[in-house]
């Protein structure tokens, strides 16, 4: 559940922010999905 409330609060920033700086709210949202990923690659290999 953290990682979905991590994900919807990244995507209401960068909704907000596009606006005004796009390149920033890109940014944001390439280190979410990174982080994200990084997150779940631990459990992937438990599971492999």
């Amino acid at each position: 559940m953290k990682i979905v409330g991590v994900a919807l609060i990244a995507t209401f920033l960068a909704l907000i922010i596009k606006e005004q700086k796009p390149n920033f709210a890109f940014l944001l949202t390439l280190f979410v999905g990174c982080a994200i990923f990084l997150f779940l690659v631990d459990k992937i290999f438990e599971i492999v």
